[in-house]
């Protein structure tokens, strides 16, 4: 944290160049469109946020089921940051630790009951629903096509080589650097099928949509955890 304020300088010594500091806390993805009330964008690593008021803050956050939720806050103009690490449920902890500590720092006051505030917006995110597209599965769901008729190789400009390979009495998805991502397909409703998203609870599900094309084949599908659709891959020639 000291280095970044310090513009890449510790005890008076270069240790981040300024090319790859400013590389870092740049725009280099929007997360969402701007708006009066600022901006927010992904830079390498950090996330930087531009308020109203053209008040600039870099911030990123980690929230893992397995046992760690974490934040860094760093405010440039204050020339002040904080890190949180905690071993826990990611229900908002270090999220209300920073803005607590800023407030204290800025204002001499808290503005909110940070906990509470956190709590109720990391909340929906991490509950356990076992549903897709809000919804449980359906005591009688459309049927699926011959497993065979989904296996293949695919690809995505976005995420790569793919392949679903049929396996005993259902598929199985290939994906990620040399195939390393191997994960079971369990069927959902007539083309959807889902697996639990790396690392979380029983319950965490995500959808692998298949697509037919003008011959009613299977021509590509869609991996919801890749979002935006990004994660569509198409079925290789």
């Amino acid at each position: 944290m000291r280095i970044i304020l310090s513009e890449g300088m510790f005890e008076g010594r270069r240790i981040v160049s300024e090319e790859a500091l400013t590389s870092m806390l740049a725009t280099q993805i929007k997360i969402a469109a701007d708006t009066e009330a600022g901006s927010s964008s992904y830079g390498f690593g950090m996330v930087v946020d531009i308020d109203s008021q053209r008040k600039i803050s870099w911030i990123h956050s980690g929230g893992f089921s397995h046992g760690a939720s974490t934040q860094v806050y760093l405010d440039p103009e204050l020339e002040l940051g904080i890190a949180t690490l905690t071993n826990g449920w990611p229900i908002g902890v270090p999220e209300a630790i920073y803005a607590t500590f800023f407030d204290l720092a800025g204002l001499g006051k808290t503005t909110r009951e940070w906990l509470t505030a956190f709590s109720e917006e990391l909340g929906a995110d991490m509950a356990i629903t076992s549903s897709i597209d809000g919804k449980k599965k359906t005591i009688q769901p459309k049927a699926a096509s011959e497993l065979n008729s989904y296996s293949g190789d695919f690809s995505s400009d976005y995420a790569g080589e793919a392949s679903i390979m049929v396996e005993g009495q259902g598929l199985k998805l290939v994906y990620g650097h040399r195939g390393q991502i191997r994960v079971s397909l369990h069927y959902w409703d007539g083309d959807v099928f889902c697996f639990n998203e790396f690392g979380m609870p029983e319950g965490f599900y995500t959808a692998v949509r298949f697509s037919r094309g003008d011959k009613a084949d299977i021509s590509s599908f869609m991996v919801d955890m890749l979002s935006s659709g990004l994660g569509v891959f198409n079925r290789k020639p």
